[in-house]
């Protein structure tokens, strides 16, 4: 069941194209008026600009315009149907597609994409490519400025699928001739889409007039986006403190120590027995690299738990319910225990460890083992892995 109104009402195709027609007529069908003209160009002209010069937001609509032509659209998705609605006001056309598979790897977005730019270019021909307007020296710096990760705007923010801007962020890259590439944006042949910049902080693709283009402040990236997505998808910058940019290799490196230790730590007793040279450690230093060893299993055992659930409830997203409840609510708990906990136990034995007799090797991997606890504590806390939320 999907929540309204997002994908709980359908329409057949023959019902789309009355309403359609109603919309393309001012609110009239068949000489009755079913909505109040002014209330139709209210919809259809009332933009906010998000990001100037690309598409804005209606009310209800938002502008896909192209080749010179006015274009407002609406388009969505739920997990059976994949559809899109554009109208031409000003030439009183509009086409509507519906896909009931999303086909392999997206091909439904990808086609209906394909299908909408060679319709427009067909009937409703524009003069060209726009030129470049902007000197290499001034492209190369704004294409430094703009390189790096960005979180979207349509994200979940305070439930556990927040991870996700962390596990697949938007990242912008600059290449050897200054183009642009923007991770999510793809050709039709899957590959990233190359834009050059036409205007300040207005690029076009290579190939198109599809547009990308940033707001800036004192030097700064603000935010970005795209003709394809913009205004209802905008990209910011991270802050540093939950920037992609570091916490990445971060957690690989803490998630790689603290699964190579609870791997070794039986590999290693069997070494031992085989060899017959029993671990001559004590008291507190035996304790300590006892419960280092039970703590780096906890964190590693629960990073990587999350980790399957995420990646399982992205392929199969009917388990985002609220059948997955009682698990997301263990999730948490056990994140609780492990995280907290974990860390608690981890700083301890680290401590122990350094103040203790332990040769050098002993004092650098507890240590390693300590910031490893704290940068998957932060992870969790920041991304929402502590929040014993259930609404996403």
């Amino acid at each position: 069941m999907i929540p309204a109104p997002a994908g709980s009402l359908a329409a057949s195709g023959g019902d789309m194209a009355h309403f359609m027609i109603a919309h393309l007529q001012n609110g009239e069908y068949h000489g009755r008026r079913v909505l109040p003209e002014q209330i139709a160009k209210m919809m259809h002209e009332t933009p906010t600009d998000m990001i100037p010069p690309l598409h804005r937001m209606m009310l209800g609509f938002y502008e896909q315009d192209y080749n010179g032509h006015r274009v407002i659209s609406h388009g969505g998705d739920t997990e059976w149907m994949h559809s899109y609605l554009h109208l031409f006001p000003d030439d009183h056309v509009g086409i509507y597609m519906s896909f009931n598979s999303l086909g392999r790897d997206g091909a439904a977005g990808v086609v209906r994409q394909a299908l909408f730019d060679q319709f427009v270019d067909r009937y409703f021909p524009g003069p060209g490519l726009a030129p470049v307007k902007v000197s290499a020296e001034t492209a190369a710096q704004h294409a430094h400025l703009m390189a790096g990760y960005y979180d979207d705007s349509r994200r979940p923010e305070r439930s556990f699928l927040n991870v996700l801007s962390l596990i697949g962020p938007v990242k912008v890259e600059a290449d050897k001739d200054n183009h642009l590439t923007v991770s999510l944006i793809k050709d039709r042949n899957g590959t990233a889409r190359k834009y050059v910049e036409i205007e300040p902080f207005v690029w076009r693709a290579l190939d198109s007039n599809w547009r990308l283009a940033a707001k800036t402040a004192d030097g700064h990236v603000v935010r970005l986006s795209v003709d394809e997505v913009s205004p209802f998808m905008v990209f910011e910058p991270f802050d540093w403190w939950r920037s992609p940019a570091w916490i990445r290799p971060a957690v690989v490196v803490a998630l790689a120590a603290c699964l190579l230790t609870a791997l070794l730590w039986p590999v290693a007793a069997i070494v031992r027995r085989r060899l017959k040279a029993p671990l001559t450690l004590a008291g507190v230093p035996a304790r300590a690299r006892l419960y280092s060893r039970i703590a780096a299993a906890v964190l590693a055992g629960v990073s990587v738990a999350w980790l399957v659930l995420i990646m399982t409830a992205l392929e199969k997203t009917a388990m985002l319910s609220p059948a997955l409840d009682p698990l997301l609510l263990t999730m948490y708990t056990l994140s609780l225990v492990g995280y907290v906990g974990g860390t608690a136990v981890m700083l301890w034995s680290t401590y122990a460890t350094w103040t203790s007799a332990r040769p050098w090797t002993a004092k650098l991997w507890s240590a390693v083992l300590g910031l490893s606890a704290l940068v998957l504590l932060w992870v969790a806390y920041t991304y929402h892995l502590l929040s014993f939320m259930t609404r996403y």
